[in-house]
């Protein structure tokens, strides 16, 4: 059995459940895509010291850009807006 490369949650906000946070400790190389459930907006989370908010996304649009980057293993394709402040 491997660990996951990517992770998707679903959020009430724009933070990551705390839940969460404990995945980066059992994988330090994961992705999280977290799906806010209100505005349907998604975010990456990776253990890096930043965040992106990716705007509004489609499930379909989501499922694709995540075969694209497991392909790839980068996440220049989205359209991300500038970092969250701490």
């Amino acid at each position: 059995m491997t660990a996951p490369d990517v992770v998707v949650v679903g959020m009430a906000g724009q933070e990551l459940p705390p839940d969460c946070l404990a995945l980066f400790t059992e994988n330090a190389s994961l992705t999280v895509f977290g799906m806010e459930k209100k505005y349907g907006l998604a975010h990456l989370y990776q253990l890096r010291p930043y965040h992106y908010e990716l705007g509004a996304a489609a499930p379909e649009e989501l499922v694709s850009q995540i075969r694209f980057a497991g392909r790839r293993r980068e996440f220049s394709q989205w359209r991300a807006t500038p970092q969250s402040r701490p």
